[in-house]
């Protein structure tokens, strides 16, 4: 195997006194897959992680980042730079918990180091999760990415091939794509044939895959994993009103109706209206717990929501039995004196006005609450300052 390492940028303008750390990213945290911890720093101590790894895992494009690394840390010090070599890794489960870990691991070696910059050495994989990252807390001066080459031969070609499916079959970011996606398409085959539903199959199987590119290309999966370390509460609710709402509007169209009246317009209302209900609730309570447990001062507007949902409901409940109270054909003037009858009119003004007035009661104790805290924070800076001016004075 070859070493080739592919420049994407550089820039000249590095002064001597400028500390450049030379990093190597292990994404998927295979280092760790060896007993090897990170963050690990310093030229004797990678050179050593890189001997092991690449004693263990020989075929790994890690093991060259490794030695790429080394070999870049010492033409910088030939040169006369100031210069350190560290190593990182992430997860191999969640590109999340990846990102999390590198960044804290950067910074504990920023701490420890003092490094201004960084050279970024990597063998490819998944460069747009660690570029931000590392930008987050010190400025790229270079990227190097390593390229294997391989040579070129029957043999060999089947010997990498394997390679390549051992790293399919164990490693959850391939395996999720390459037997994950093809095993719910075989299941989904499966159970069309079981309800012999098979003409449908094509239709199915270009479902799925383009779900799954859909869902891969606008990295939905990273951010409903983010989503979900960020609130799981909220996400759970999220999911569970979203269900709640799908299961009503598959009630709403399957509903038997030959001709579309304001009475069966009435019917559908009412069909789908516990399910709208619902959904709204969860959310609103999962956004509730969520700011109760961060003791958020905003939580009134859960409150307000939960107040104005009660009005809706009874406003819905009173239109679709409008509806059902019209005939086939009907007027205008008929809509206008059912408003009156049926009281909708008189329940919208009064919604009206309760939402208005309980949001600026709300709003207002919410002002003088924050403006309150803001005269104690206030209050305590002085009296921290007036100590410290006791303290500065009994001290000369």
């Amino acid at each position: 195997m070859i070493s080739n390492t592919t420049p994407i940028y550089y820039k000249e303008s590095v002064g001597r006194k400028e500390k450049i750390l030379v990093l190597c990213v292990d994404v998927d945290n295979d280092i760790g897959k060896v007993g090897l911890k990170t963050p690990i720093i310093g030229r004797s101590e990678v050179l050593h992680a890189a001997v092991q790894f690449a004693l263990t895992k020989p075929e790994d494009t890690d093991a060259n980042a490794l030695f790429t690394a080394i070999n870049i840390y010492d033409s910088m010090v030939k040169e006369g730079r100031n210069v350190e070599i560290a190593v990182v890794a992430g997860d191999e489960n969640s590109s999340v918990r990846a990102g999390m870990k590198i960044r804290s691991e950067l910074l504990h070696i920023k701490d420890i180091t003092h490094v201004d910059s960084v050279i970024l050495v990597t063998d490819g994989a998944e460069d747009e999760l660690v570029i931000p990252v590392i930008e987050s807390i010190l400025p790229i001066i270079s990227i190097k990415r390593v390229v294997v080459e391989q040579i070129r031969g029957v043999e060999e070609t089947y010997i990498l091939i394997g390679r390549y499916l051992k790293k399919i079959i164990e490693e959850p970011r391939f395996s999720r794509i390459f037997l994950g996606v093809p095993g719910i398409i075989l299941i989904s085959l499966a159970i069309l044939y079981v309800f012999n539903l098979l003409q449908h199959a094509f239709i199915v199987t270009l479902f799925i895959i383009g779900l799954t590119m859909f869902v891969r290309g606008f990295s939905i999966d990273r951010r409903v994993a983010a989503w979900w370390e960020e609130s799981p509460i909220i996400f759970a609710s999220t999911l569970l009103a979203a269900l709640s709402i799908m299961i009503g509007l598959i009630l709403n169209f399957t509903y038997p109706a030959e001709t579309f009246t304001p009475r069966i317009l009435g019917q559908r209302i009412k069909l789908v209206m516990p399910f709208i209900m619902f959904s709204i609730a969860v959310l609103l309570g999962g956004k509730a717990a969520s700011k109760t447990l961060k003791k958020d001062i905003k939580l009134w507007h859960e409150v307000v929501g939960f107040i104005f949902l009660i009005f809706l409901y009874k406003l819905l409940a009173s239109i679709s039995n409008l509806l059902e109270s019209l005939p086939t054909y009907f007027t205008l003037e008929d809509v206008w004196n059912l408003l009156f009858t049926k009281g909708i009119l008189h329940w919208f003004a009064l919604m009206m006005i309760v939402i208005t007035v309980l949001t600026a009661v709300f709003m207002f104790i919410e002002r003088e609450i924050l403006r309150e805290a803001r005269r104690l924070r206030s209050l305590r800076r002085m009296s921290l300052r007036i100590k410290l001016k006791k303290l500065r004075r009994h001290r000369a």
